[in-house]
């Protein structure tokens, strides 16, 4: 009988040659497809041409230690999965190469079997990673979605109409809102409707990139542009092949970026860190600011010329507050979504609904988003009530990220207090109005009153 074939490619990197010769011989007869290099140095420009479904690294090596070469491959890819093996005395190294993002690690000496058994685990996590991937691409509504936009409400329809009409030209996009209205959905939307589509589509979170960060991950970097740059390494902007390229909260970019990516705009081309020469670029960029750009720009803190290249035309992406028609659908979205994922069958009480409408979503999607996924973990017997859901939004808001007239938010406060309030005694007592009103020392009429005023059913809290 053959041995069995993986699908599997495996790099093995270490500088003694016998130890690349076994773990390749080792690891062929169990199927899997094997290289091995012996430099370090050689590693990069080794992975700059062909990936690599798993990497075995030594951790003590002459020319560059295996913790530094391991930080070198995850800025370079920051999924990639790598076992690290190391002496016994260097139980520290391994540690912190743990810490750094290593899948596992194996001290020396070991045994065959410990080397097919870490292999054989980073497998399996690489099957589920890709499994949750493709679950996530594939969960769908069956109505009232567009391109992966969910909604049917008219200002949601009307946006999208929009964005589709520009989204046959090149021009520069500007798309505003608060956070979490769905900014980057509208911005890939733009992408699968123009001419770019089968072309990559890269999302930029400028605010989650340090500034020191930010030119080498746009430009790309040469090869000794600055310390630790061992190699070449292309940026983001390149990376598109050709597609989007989504600046996410542009507006939090320093001055230098800013010059450089007006050039960018201008005229289509960059310059690595590093690097004397310009190259030709082609790629769209869309922006995306929950933030005042024009104010910015009033302040002296955002470049005019580059503000009014990027918004040659705006996209204001509607609040939740102004779109309360989708929130059905996205709530039902979101519930197969959380279903699909943890194999679960949580329904959702129609009951909740009325409350769901009647919450202003300072959060938008986001926070809507996070109310059904964690109320579907709490809730009890498989179902959704609207006690789950009111307990949710009292504990998410009660710090008042949305602050409002001082009436209205006494309102607010006195509304989420007696949700909360009211369903924590009835969840404690079963339903029983009596009982709850009594531990309350409230007129059990006026407890009934309240439970109405809130639609809340005792029915909800018994067993």
């Amino acid at each position: 009988m053959g041995k069995k074939q993986r699908n599997i490619r495996i790099l093995i990197i270490d500088d003694e040659e016998g130890m690349c010769l076994f773990l390749k011989s080792l690891l062929s007869d169990d199927g899997y497809k094997v290289k091995t290099i012996s430099s370090p140095l050689r590693v990069i420009p080794a992975l700059e041409k062909e990936r690599f479904d798993i990497i075995i690294s030594d951790i003590k090596m002459p020319e560059m230690d295996g913790v530094t070469l391991l930080g070198e491959i995850l800025r370079m890819t920051p999924d990639q999965p790598v076992i690290m093996i190391t002496a016994y005395g260097s139980i520290e190294s391994a540690v912190e190469a743990i810490k750094l993002g290593a899948y596992d690690y194996i001290t020396k000496p070991f045994q065959a079997d410990q080397i097919l058994h870490s292999v054989e685990k980073t497998v399996e996590r690489l099957s589920l990673i890709k499994e949750n991937r493709s679950l996530r691409e594939t969960i769908t509504v069956i109505q009232g979605t567009e391109k992966g936009v969910v909604g049917k409400s008219a200002i949601l329809m009307e946006t999208l109409a929009y964005a589709k009409k520009i989204a046959a030209s090149d021009i520069n996009v500007l798309i505003t809102g608060e956070s979490g209205t769905g900014k980057e959905v509208i911005a890939k939307y733009i992408h699968q409707e123009s001419a770019r589509a089968d072309k990559g589509f890269i999302p930029v979170q400028c605010g989650l990139i340090p500034a020191d960060l930010m030119e080498s991950e746009l430009f790309g970097h040469t090869k000794g542009a600055f310390t630790g740059a061992i190699s070449e390494k292309k940026g983001l902007l390149e990376e598109a092949g050709g597609g989007t390229v989504l600046l996410d909260e542009i507006g939090d970019i320093g001055p230098d970026i800013q010059a450089k990516l007006l050039r960018l705009i201008q005229e289509k081309e960059i310059r690595k860190v590093g690097e004397t020469k310009t190259r030709t670029i082609n790629v769209r960029i869309l922006s995306a600011t929950n933030r005042n750009l024009s104010t910015l720009v009033q302040s002296n803190k955002f470049r005019e010329d580059l503000y009014y290249r990027l918004k040659t035309v705006e996209i204001h992406v509607p609040p939740l507050r102004e779109r309360k028609d989708d929130i059905p659908l996205l709530t039902e979205h979101f519930l197969q979504s959380y279903n699909i994922l943890y194999n679960k069958h949580i329904t959702i009480n129609p009951d909740c609904f009325k409350y769901l409408m009647s919450h202003t979503w300072p959060g938008n999607i986001r926070e809507l988003r996070n109310t059904i996924e964690t109320s579907a973990t709490i809730c009890d017997h498989g179902k959704i009530k609207s006690s789950d859901i009111s307990y949710i939004l009292f504990k998410e808001n009660k710090d008042f990220k949305e602050l409002t007239t001082f009436t209205e938010m006494k309102k607010r406060v006195i509304r989420d207090f007696e949700v909360d309030y009211v369903s924590l005694l009835l969840k404690k007592h079963k339903g029983n109005i009596s009982a709850a009103a009594r531990e309350a020392e409230i007129d059990k009429k006026n407890f009934w009153e309240m439970m109405r005023k809130h639609s809340l059913s005792a029915d909800f809290f018994k067993e």
